[in-house]
C-alpha cells in the first residue's frame, strides 16, 4: 500500500510532503532566503527554518583568515531581529547583540 503525505499551504493547496521538501531544499541550497521561498510555495517561514535545522544542519566549513567574531547563536538572533523588523540596519543590530554579549 502506497502512503502519501499532503501538506496543507497557506495558500490551502495540498502538495505531496515529498515533493515539497525537496522543492523547499534545493532553494535552500541555491541560497533563496526563507521569506522568498514561503512566498514561493506557501509554507510558512518557520516551517522552513524548522526544515532547513533538521536537514542542513551541517557546520559550515572555514574558508581560513580569522575565527568569526559571531557565535552562530548570535548571527541566527541577528537574522531574527531583521526577520521581526526589530532591527533594520547593523548599528541596531550591534547594540541588540552587544546588550546580550555584556549580560
Amino acid at each position: 500500500m502506497f502512503t502519501c503525505f499532503f501538506i496543507l499551504n497557506h495558500h490551502h493547496n495540498e502538495i505531496p510532503l515529498s515533493c515539497l521538501k525537496k522543492q523547499i531544499l534545493n532553494l535552500l541550497d541555491a541560497s533563496q532566503i526563507a521569506h522568498f521561498i514561503a512566498s514561493t510555495t506557501g509554507v510558512y517561514v518557520s516551517t522552513i527554518s524548522r526544515l532547513h535545522s533538521k536537514e542542513r544542519s551541517e557546520p559550515q566549513k572555514s574558508v581560513g583568515g580569522h575565527p568569526s567574531k559571531l557565535s552562530p547563536a548570535n548571527v541566527c538572533h541577528a537574522m531574527h531581529l531583521i526577520s521581526t523588523h526589530k532591527a533594520e540596519n547593523a548599528v541596531q543590530i550591534t547594540k541588540a547583540l552587544t546588550n546580550i554579549i555584556k549580560h
